[in-house]
């Protein structure tokens, strides 16, 4: 019986027709504000769907709020991160889009862009070059960490891409006890004790350091306050986004690109 007074407001509505519409939705809206108990009931009714409902619309409301913010940088001043071939790279070299990451060892965020970064590369690793940098906040093993694979990167690409994702994977063990477990897993890579020495020696050296302090000078050039932040082909994304959203925005940007190019 909760639906039986919405009902009889909607019935003179549907009868009237087009014309009317306007003068019955006063009507109703007046009638919902006299008795506001109607939609408490109603509410109390059906209480579930009501908070699905809501959280729905919610959700809508911040994707709608989402593409907007993406619409209006892609329509904007592009940012220009330094793109070179000496860093730590996946994805195709030769691609129109890129992507650059600023991320953190130990944010636990930064561990599921990650994993949303490899499903981007799946989904189009033809089309998109991803430029892997540092921005350690959260402690002391965050930056030692960050060292480590730029300094692997020096002797062996593939064993420093093994490594930077093996980090987000492992971030425990890399707060608990950096240096023995990053030792430990260069061993576990296959790398020779001389090897190592020679890691160590350049996590050590200002040659290192200094390549994560210009990742970290370039992030906050760009606003960048947390982790993990993407940019893509100049779009800025400050944190996580829903993984569908973030693929449809790389897809958005990458059809861009190439529409762009051309016309050139």
């Amino acid at each position: 019986m909760q639906y039986l007074p919405i009902t009889l407001l909607l019935i003179p509505l549907l009868i009237c027709g087009c014309n009317k519409n306007e003068d019955m939705s006063a009507q109703i809206e007046q009638t919902l504000k006299d008795n506001p108990q109607i939609v408490m009931d109603l509410i109390r009714e059906n209480s579930q769907e009501f908070m699905e409902a809501l959280a729905q619309a919610q959700q809508h409301a911040q994707r709608e709020q989402f593409f907007s913010q993406v619409k209006a940088e892609m329509e904007g001043e592009r940012l220009a991160p330094k793109i070179s071939d000496s860093r730590l790279t996946l994805g195709n070299p030769d691609a129109q889009t890129d992507v650059v990451v600023y991320s953190d060892f130990l944010c636990g965020y930064c561990a599921q862009g990650d994993v949303m970064i490899q499903r981007m590369l799946k989904a189009f690793g033809d089309d998109i070059r991803v430029t892997l940098k540092h921005m350690p906040m959260q402690a002391e093993a965050s930056q030692v960490g960050a060292k480590y694979v730029e300094a692997l990167y020096t002797l062996d690409k593939q064993k420093a891409i093994t490594l930077y994702h093996d980090l987000f994977k492992e971030q425990r063990k890399l707060a608990q006890n950096p240096e023995r477990y990053l030792e430990a897993k260069l061993k576990e890579l296959g790398l020779t004790q001389k090897e190592i020495t020679k890691v160590k020696d350049l996590v050590a050296s200002s040659e290192i350091s200094s390549i994560i302090a210009k990742d970290v000078l370039e992030a906050q050039s760009f606003g960048v306050q947390g982790t993990p932040s993407l940019l893509i082909d100049g779009v800025i994304f400050r944190g996580m986004a829903p993984e569908e959203w973030m693929l449809e925005a790389l897809e958005m940007i990458i059809i861009d690109t190439k529409q762009k190019e051309n016309q050139r």
